[in-house]
This record gives C-alpha cells, sequence and structure tokens, in this order.
C-alpha cells in the first residue's frame, strides 16, 4: 500500500489486434492472493500517459520464430501399431494381446518400435 490506498496494476491485454487497458486489483481469496481484472478502456498515447503506462508496452511485440523444418517419415502398418501400442498405450509384454493389434507378435512390434526410432532424426545441437 502506498499512502493507505493500494497500489494499482495496469496490463494492457491485445484482443483481435487491438490494445485495451485493464486495471488489475489484489483480492484475497480463502488466503490466497489472485487479481480481478477491470476493463477500463481501448490504450490510446493519452490513456497511457494519464495511467503513467510506458508508452512501449503500446507496440505490438513480434516474435521471430525459426522455421520449422518439416519432416516426413514414410511407416509401415507394423510401426503404426507400434507407436500406438509402445508409444501411447505403454504397452508390456505381459499385456500385449496379438488378436487386438493386428495379429503381430511382441517381437514384430519391438522390431518395428526400433526400426521406427532409428528413422526419426536427433535434433540438431546448437
Amino acid at each position: 500500500m502506498i499512502g493507505g490506498r493500494r497500489k494499482r496494476y495496469y496490463e494492457i491485454k491485445w484482443i483481435k489486434g487491438r490494445p485495451y487497458v485493464y486495471r488489475r486489483a489484489r483480492v484475497r481469496v480463502d488466503g490466497k492472493i489472485r487479481f480481478i481484472s477491470r476493463y477500463i478502456g481501448p490504450a490510446t498515447p493519452e490513456l497511457c500517459k494519464q495511467l503513467g503506462i510506458p508508452l512501449e508496452k503500446l507496440e505490438r511485440r513480434r516474435v521471430v520464430r525459426e522455421q520449422v523444418r518439416e519432416i516426413r517419415i514414410e511407416l509401415t502398418q507394423a510401426e503404426m501399431i507400434a507407436f500406438w501400442a509402445l508409444g501411447v498405450h505403454k504397452l508390456t509384454r505381459k499385456r500385449w494381446k496379438p488378436s487386438k493389434w493386428g495379429g503381430l507378435s511382441w517381437k514384430d512390434v519391438k522390431k518395428a518400435w526400433e526400426s521406427l526410432k532409428a528413422k526419426i532424426p536427433k535434433p540438431l545441437k546448437a
């Protein structure tokens, strides 16, 4: 608190490409501090000066992301089954039922899993 008054927090939210000012109030709920946002208005330079918000916050930050390499891998039916059985469902040999997974034996699935792992390229180290 400053001089008996609570400190006011202001934030700028970008909604559909336009900046808006919200006031955040600290509230204690069940012993935990939470924030309640209240809408003030569109973030114009005049309003930001009046509220003491730096004008740099009005400039939309552009994040330059690295272009992601697209990697295409051709998979066999056995490798797809191995991915679902071992990668997603985390099945073990004890829980393996060939009738449920296309009649493949456990050895075939393990072999397909190893070939699938070999096809995936290692990440590049910077």
